[in-house]
């Protein structure tokens, strides 16, 4: 399947972050992992937002969610059109991590 540069890069920055939020401990992660929220700028100059949210799920469980935002070129970006990309995982206590399904992610998108 044929991906576009932007969805690629995104792609490329959400997995960043994912990355290290999985390299967090269950504790760390609701406090230090919305830190992680960020800006970072595309080759043509356009800004895309990286959120982080993380909701307890239950006492021994996290949801992480990344989502990545920006607003497509020319009219559409002036319309407020924006490519997205939302990746995540479940946490839990014991330190197990599992992918979210498609059904669960698109409530983010």
């Amino acid at each position: 399947m044929f991906k576009s540069e932007v969805r690629q890069f995104l792609e490329d920055e959400c997995k960043k972050i994912i990355d290290t939020l999985k390299a967090m401990s269950f504790a760390e992660l609701p406090e230090r992992g919305r830190a992680l929220g960020t800006v970072t700028v595309y080759p043509d100059g356009r800004k895309a937002t990286i959120t982080v949210i993380v909701k307890q799920e239950s006492p021994n469980g996290l949801l992480v969610v990344t989502q990545c935002f920006m607003p497509k070129k020319g009219i559409m970006g002036w319309l407020r059109v924006k490519d997205v990309e939302v990746d995540g995982f479940r946490r839990y206590a014991d330190g197990r991590t599992e992918p979210l399904d498609n059904s669960t992610l698109y409530e983010y998108d």
